[in-house]
């Protein structure tokens, strides 16, 4: 599952604040968070899984969620794979040629 929101929906506490939760799963789900990356809308996110698989997906292309959404699925993954990487690729990564 990947998630992206827009940072400026993060309210800055004084001092004392108790934060704000980002990523809440429920408690029958095994999800767990592998990584959490900020990126501009001319960037890519590349993902890598234990059994090799590589995902390479145009930052602007995520739906952006709530601060309360779970995230939207971006590759089907076999049952014995998991997210093991989450890499962000710069534009000047992305134009190379």
């Amino acid at each position: 599952m990947e998630k992206e929101w827009k940072l400026k929906i993060l309210e800055f506490k004084k001092r004392g604040g108790k934060g704000i939760i980002v990523v809440k799963f429920r408690s029958d789900d095994k999800d767990t968070l592998i990584s959490s990356r900020c990126c501009k809308d001319d960037e890519e996110v590349l993902l890598s899984t234990k059994e090799g698989k590589i995902l390479r997906q145009k930052a602007m292309e995520i739906a952006i969620q709530s601060r309360f959404g779970k995230g939207v699925k971006v590759q089907k993954l076999s049952t014995d794979d998991v997210v093991s990487k989450i890499t962000i690729l710069p534009q000047e990564l992305i134009d190379f040629s």
